[in-house]
């Protein structure tokens, strides 16, 4: 898949420290990864949706 890279298990490790830092529990850390998640879920595929859109309209000119 073209947005699934390989940066972003590194980047999640990095976020999970830096929440752990900010003084964060393991539920908290664990809850806001969870949020995360379900964001990237929800917006991956609009914003694939999206970007599918204005390809189909710059061929279409």
């Amino acid at each position: 898949m073209r947005y699934l890279s390989p940066a972003y298990l590194p980047l999640l490790v990095i976020g999970a420290y830096a929440l752990k830092h900010a003084g964060l529990d393991g539920d908290g850390v664990r809850e806001a990864l969870g949020t995360l998640f379900w964001l990237a879920v929800v917006d991956l595929p609009l914003i694939y949706l999206s970007r599918a859109s204005q390809r189909s309209k710059a061929i279409k000119k």
